[in-house]
């Protein structure tokens, strides 16, 4: 089934799976999941917009948890290309591997582990990295400085989150999207290097 049409063709049985799973996990790990819930769909459909209008090819995306923004992604990057994508919760990992078959790289990491995962591989110079992990404390200031260390100059870089200090201490917000879709409302900022 192609990517794009997977979240559309989804059964209620499959949504509230989802849903259930999403809030478990939220409620065992709250600081490392973040929200109680799923990004929507339209915070997916922004981050396709943004991946298309850069022509981005090579793409990472950290925190990917049960892959709506992963939907988004594969529908903006070209058929060949595999996204590569890192996620810390194994539960969220088991869902996934069966879902974007062949089109994904996934590991289950920290996503502070991503330079030596990129390291050597096609993923070294990314057009984009996307990020949901959580921007929380100490950890923070770490996720956005090493992201800042990994992106090229003229890559893209794509924040799902409330905060955004951290972001703007290493780059240059250029753009944030509001959701009211979602519980809580969250935020997309689009940040490009100084």
């Amino acid at each position: 089934m192609p990517e794009e049409s997977y979240y559309h063709r989804r059964t209620i049985a499959s949504r509230l799976s989802d849903c259930l799973l999403f809030l478990v996990q939220f409620l065992k790990h709250p600081k490392r999941v973040g929200v109680p819930t799923q990004s929507p769909r339209s915070i997916a459909e922004t981050v396709r917009e943004e991946l298309r209008a850069r022509g981005a090819r090579c793409v990472i995306e950290l925190g990917a948890g049960l892959g709506m923004l992963t939907s988004g992604i594969l529908e903006a990057i070209p058929p060949e290309e595999k996204l590569l994508c890192l996620e810390r919760e194994p539960a969220f990992c088991r869902r996934l591997a069966s879902r974007f078959d062949g089109r994904v790289e996934l590991v289950n990491v920290n996503a502070l582990e991503l330079p030596g995962i990129m390291a050597g591989t096609r993923w070294e110079r990314p057009d984009a990295i996307v990020c949901s992990v959580p921007l929380l404390g100490d950890f923070a200031r770490d996720l956005c400085g090493m992201i800042a260390q990994v992106l090229p100059p003229d890559g893209l870089y794509l924040q799902v989150s409330n905060m955004r200090t951290a972001v703007e201490e290493f780059f240059d917000v250029q753009e944030t999207y509001l959701y009211l879709d979602s519980v809580p409302p969250e935020q997309l900022h689009r940040s490009v290097h100084r």
